[in-house]
């Protein structure tokens, strides 16, 4: 009998060890689950190291900031860094601004002249002579705004503008828009202009043109317009008021 709970005993004190083997193992467990807060604490460390590129990015719009100054004035951060523009060979001369009537002028001359081949028209009876294609009083445009003068007749022609020619082809691709020398002269015919203002004392009153001049009414209601006499379309058939 003694020997049955010896035995008996001894069982239980095995089980005991075992659950307590077993049972201690769970607690054991816990500094597993408590090692996870340090794997979190690694993005501290990150966020450390990676203090120094945040504060390098904070420092990169300064840099790109400096790189935006461009030769013409500031550009975009973002602009594509493109080889600097060539200079702008424009030339040094001033431009002289003077009354209107000191650039152009309506008068008759002594004589005209045109081209060659344009007398060979005339001496063909295709063309009738200079003066009588010509308005009574032309269009004088005067050398006082010319730094060059008139020019060699029959010379080169050499423009300048501030439009493109792929906007402006008037003429097949070889005028250049407004503010050149067709600006003064051919390219369009309206009864007053307002792109050689740039060479006026004044922008209020326009260069007069296919209009001489005009005049308003007391009221100011009626405006008198004074056409050029003489004017005619290409086809030798004469520009009136009721043409406008």
């Amino acid at each position: 009998m003694r020997t049955r709970v010896l035995a008996l005993l001894s069982v239980v004190a095995l089980l005991l060890v075992v659950a307590v083997a077993c049972g201690g193992g769970e607690p054991a467990a816990a500094p597993a689950e408590e090692a996870a807060p340090a794997e979190e604490a690694a993005p501290a460390e990150e966020a450390a190291t990676e203090a120094p590129a945040e504060e390098a990015a904070k420092e990169a719009p300064a840099e790109e900031a400096a790189s935006t100054a461009g030769a013409y004035g500031e550009m975009p951060a973002d602009a594509i860094p493109y080889p600097p523009p060539p200079a702008l060979e424009l030339g040094n001369a001033t431009i002289e601004k003077m009354p209107i009537d000191q650039i152009v002028t309506y008068k008759a001359l002594d004589e005209y002249h045109e081209p060659e081949w344009v007398t060979a028209l005339v001496d063909a009876g295709e063309l009738p002579p200079v003066a009588e294609r010509l308005p009574v009083e032309p269009k004088v445009v005067l050398k006082t705004g010319m730094p060059d003068g008139i020019g060699v007749y029959g010379d080169v022609w050499r423009d300048f503008s501030a439009c493109p020619t792929a906007g402006w082809n008037n003429g097949a691709g070889v005028t250049s828009g407004w503010f050149g020398i067709e600006s003064m002269s051919f390219n369009y015919q309206a009864l007053v202009k307002t792109g050689p203002l740039y060479r006026a004392d004044q922008d209020l009153e326009p260069f007069p043109n296919l209009a001489k001049s005009w005049e308003w009414s007391d009221d100011g209601l009626q405006l008198t317009m004074h056409l050029l006499e003489g004017a005619k379309w290409s086809d030798g058939e004469p520009f009136t008021a009721d043409d406008v």
